[in-house]
């Protein structure tokens, strides 16, 4: 008999467990090393068990027929047993892609408060909220009675025009997709920190490009869908893709904060910085009798005790989880910083040591 539902079921596993993973390791870096939680990584715990679900249902749906082909290898019956988890699971995948999309643009919103990111950030998230709550009424009530949706011999329901519902969503999301990953990118081209840092963060949010590329993969898959004679055959590709677009977005959010695990851990990843020799404290490190601030600028400790301040070469690596640690302190316990915009650098008021 020809499946594809091994195939499918192996990376709707794969992917979700993947993704799981990698938010357990952000909680303990967010929440055990630091801490330093924030309400993007509620968000995104909240969108992880939301993808737990879909995971989870896109499962039952699997072994109730999908990546089977309809009437020859999938009774009426079973149709309607999976149909009823695909429609579960659309609304578990859109709060879920909801939750994490707000979830990526509150990060921005905590490692960029400079220029006109702010303002891009409140803006888009707005729209994927309003978004999001357009597709969770629609995905419920898309039949009326909802039981028309999975159940192939009610005859007196009536439903929104799939086609037309399916691919507006998608637009709209594949648009979102598109302007998350691109509100960071002129920013950290102008970041004062070490190039292979700066690099290394364009490659982490430049990533958001794959999910659209993947969201883009998925309409197709809904368009084959559409106008498909074998439902169960054809379900396989659009479970796959909206297995891979939600869970790589977790991974995709969730990369930038794994970076005091990944220097618990394995320290000579990052041999270049502080957490080659442990985690560093008030927002410096030390090279020598010269203190690197998180701002990127050197300070050195003459014998009275003054604070000689330069600015630190571009290929200096600067501490942005310990920036966020200063920031995360009470105001009386810690450094006012002050962003310049024109360079977009932190940098601490003189201190002595």
């Amino acid at each position: 008999m020809e499946s594809l539902s091994s195939q499918t079921e192996g990376i709707v596993i794969a992917f979700t467990t993947l993704s799981t993973l990698v938010v357990c390791l952000r909680i303990i870096g967010r929440f055990v090393i630091l801490p330093i939680r924030g309400t993007d990584d509620y968000l995104i715990i909240a969108a992880s068990i939301f993808s737990i679900a879909t995971g989870t249902l896109q499962v039952n749906q699997i072994h109730w027929g999908v990546g089977r082909h309809f009437l020859t290898d999938v009774t009426i019956p079973e149709f309607i047993v999976s149909m009823k988890f695909l429609y579960a699971s659309i609304q578990t995948y859109n709060l879920g892609l909801t939750l994490t999309k707000v979830s990526i643009l509150f990060q921005y919103l905590r490692l960029f408060p400079v220029g006109n990111v702010p303002l891009a950030c409140k803006i888009t998230a707005a729209v994927v909220i309003c978004y999001g709550i357009e597709c969770f009424f629609t995905g419920i009530f898309t039949c009326v009675p909802i039981e028309g949706f999975w159940n192939v011999t009610l005859t007196t329901a009536k439903c929104l025009p799939k086609q037309e519902l399916w691919y507006s969503n998608a637009a709209i999301n594949i648009a979102t997709d598109f302007v998350i990953a691109l509100i960071p990118i002129p920013v950290l081209n102008t970041l004062k920190i070490a190039r292979k840092q700066k690099y290394i963060l364009m490659v982490i949010f430049g990533l958001g490009l794959f999910v659209c590329v993947v969201s883009i993969l998925r309409l197709h898959a809904l368009i084959t869908l559409e106008s498909s004679q074998d439902p169960t055959w054809d379900q396989a590709a659009t479970t796959r893709w909206s297995c891979i677009e939600l869970n790589i977005a977790i991974i995709c959010a969730s990369l930038p904060t794994l970076r005091p695990v990944i220097g618990k851990v394995i320290p000579s990843v990052l041999s270049t910085n502080a957490y080659a020799k442990g985690y560093p404290q008030e927002g410096s490190e030390r090279i020598g009798r010269q203190r690197v601030t998180a701002g990127g600028s050197i300070s050195t400790v003459t014998k009275s005790g003054t604070v000689h301040r330069t600015e630190a070469l571009d290929d200096m690596d600067i501490d942005m989880d310990d920036m966020e640690v200063q920031r995360s302190k009470p105001n009386g316990m810690r450094q006012s910083p002050a962003w310049s915009e024109s360079e977009h650098k932190l940098t601490y008021p003189e201190e002595r040591v």
